[in-house]
């Protein structure tokens, strides 16, 4: 992968988050606190999932370009015991248990086709404890940090200058293994799916 190519998925990263910004921009903070429905993410706690799940994903790309630097092999892989996350209503505490089939599903289907289901309605996920949303965080905090992290993810990739991005490789127990690249497009995809949530969510409290 070139830098220019992973120029591209930065500005995916940074387009994608400006929309999920456009879609709160108006909202009070008695509207971003507010649940649908008892048990349902508010929009507050939607923004603090995504603000999460960039922590996680961004760390492992630092991990990758610290491997690198180390004269290491970039390549780190996640196990289901280390995202703590459910699919397709099984337990967290017995998914472990498919690790081998989901790893056969990532062989087998083609990347496009697997990536599609993982981030869409069809496959219900339950969210890693890592990525649990803190309810009641201020309008402002959201915004802010919603809207610096792409610079922060920018940064992260401008530090690093001249890598063969094809290099990393991040293996997941739900998405398979993936370069650079297709991580970033992973966060997009993840990330549009609750635009639709954010969307459905306003309607219902409004």
């Amino acid at each position: 992968m070139t830098t220019r190519v992973a120029h591209k998925g930065l500005q995916l990263v940074s387009t994608t988050r400006q929309r999920t910004l456009a879609l709160a921009d108006t909202l009070s903070q008695t509207e971003l606190d507010r649940s649908p429905a008892p048990g349902k993410w508010s929009v507050g706690e939607i923004l603090d999932h995504l603000i999460k799940s960039d922590g996680v994903y961004y760390e492992v790309i630092r991990e990758l370009f610290q491997l690198r630097q180390a004269g290491k092999e970039a390549y780190i892989r996640y196990g289901f015991k280390d995202i703590n996350a459910s699919v397709l209503g099984i337990p967290k505490s017995s998914i472990g248990f498919f690790e081998i089939p989901f790893g056969m599903f990532n062989l087998c289907v083609p990347r496009t086709i697997r990536t599609f289901l993982m981030t869409s309605r069809w496959f219900p996920t339950e969210a890693p404890d890592v990525a649990r949303p803190r309810p009641g965080r201020s309008g402002e905090m959201l915004r802010r940090a919603l809207n610096n992290a792409p610079d922060e993810l920018e940064t992260l990739f401008e530090s690093h200058p001249g890598l063969k991005y094809d290099d990393f490789k991040f293996y997941h127990p739900l998405f398979g293994e993936n370069n650079l690249y297709q991580l970033l497009q992973i966060l997009t995809f993840h990330e549009s799916i609750h635009h639709k949530q954010i969307q459905k969510t306003i309607l219902k409290i409004q």
